[in-house]
């Protein structure tokens, strides 16, 4: 895929770059390849949008790992942090092990909002599982 040595860092027609799209889509082994091409694992931040928060949005729990083990940066703009997302992504598996590497279940951003108001504010009723969950587990 990459031996033409495209620019991958170019944004598609949807003002996204390669990385966030393979990341949104749960595509890990493209993911894997972009990374192996010289892709930053935090590609994208400067538009306020890493591939992680695209992973941790789209509950791709397999591509969330490989990117916090390749080194993703754990805390996004404005204060958010990946415990933010996930409790808006309705995927406990992915709150859970963001928990496990030490995220605050109680962090707040720039505007005071936790996790919690993130859960609250999920769309589909996310919130009638995330809200229990993430009481039980101290926020």
């Amino acid at each position: 895929m990459l031996l033409s040595r495209p620019p991958l860092g170019y944004p598609t027609i949807y003002r996204l770059i390669p990385i966030q799209l393979a990341a949104a889509r749960g595509l890990t082994s493209i993911v894997k390849e972009l990374l192996l091409g010289g892709v930053s694992v935090n590609e994208g931040a400067r538009y306020d949008m890493p591939p992680l928060q695209f992973a941790i949005c789209g509950g791709r729990f397999e591509t969330v790992k490989v990117l916090i083990e390749k080194g993703a940066l754990l805390n996004f703009a404005n204060s958010n942090t990946a415990a933010h997302f996930a409790a808006t992504s309705g995927s406990t598996d992915i709150m859970d092990y963001l928990l496990k590497r030490g995220l605050d279940i109680n962090a707040t951003n720039i505007w005071g909002d936790t996790p919690m108001c993130f859960a609250l504010s999920s769309p589909f009723n996310i919130w009638k599982m995330m809200v229990p969950y993430l009481i039980q587990r101290g926020a």
